[in-house]
């Protein structure tokens, strides 16, 4: 079967995983859920599917495809995971700021009430 674009592919790829991902996540229960879980899937697939390609050496589009599909079934994982490294990233000048802050709030708590 030929198909008139890469895109289209990509994009029916990326719905069927949608729909097959639904199916292991039984929390999402209204279609409301299921739609938004196989939109995500589509986005994340046409997003993501390229460059994770591109990484593993990968270039015929069936093989960009399969990839999109196995991103569209996880795709929440995936962003769950991106999200705890995120916000799991300290920067050099947070800790300094986090303990003047602390420091501040114990003298304060400590200070003799004016009543």
């Amino acid at each position: 079967m030929v198909f008139p674009s890469k895109y289209l592919w990509l994009g029916l790829a990326g719905v069927s995983g949608g729909v097959v991902g639904i199916n292991l996540h039984p929390d999402i229960k209204t279609w409301g859920q299921r739609v938004m879980f196989v939109f995500g899937g589509l986005a994340c697939t046409m997003f993501l599917s390229e460059p994770i390609a591109r990484h593993f050496g990968l270039q015929d589009l069936g093989e960009i495809s399969a990839v999109g599909f196995g991103i569209a079934i996880v795709w929440q994982t995936i962003i769950a995971r991106f999200s705890n490294i995120v916000n799991n990233i300290k920067l050099p000048l947070q800790n300094q700021t986090e303990q003047a802050t602390s420091t501040v709030v114990k003298e304060t708590s400590n200070a003799p009430s004016a009543e």
